[in-house]
């Protein structure tokens, strides 16, 4: 089994009973981007595209999360929230981690 996947595993175990989205394949697509933001440690979306499972061109996958930002069902500084509230990612130990501020 591959990091990203073991880490989609674990995030998707915790964090699903969290997330206020009805809509499974929309939280599917969140927490697999959350997993591209974590084993990239990048916010640039063709570095996060590189850790989504999909047989698919670069592009594609830049778009897929394009459309998941803009989706206007989908409020993704809400569901961003309960991740920011765990503990650092595993492969951050020792190191600085950034935590954006964010208004609540």
């Amino acid at each position: 089994m591959s990091s990203s996947q073991e880490l989609y595993n674990r995030l998707d175990e915790k964090l699903r009973a969290l997330v206020p989205v009805k809509n499974r394949k929309q939280v599917t697509n969140w927490i697999w981007i959350i997993v591209g933001i974590l084993q990239s440690q990048s916010c640039n979306l063709s570095q996060i595209a590189n850790y989504l499972p999909l047989e698919t061109k670069a592009e594609s996958r830049v778009t897929l999360i394009r459309r998941w930002l803009m989706n206007p069902q989908v409020k993704a500084i809400r569901a961003l929230l309960p991740v920011l509230r765990l503990p650092p990612h595993p492969l951050n130990i020792g190191r600085t981690v950034r935590r954006p501020i964010l208004p609540l």
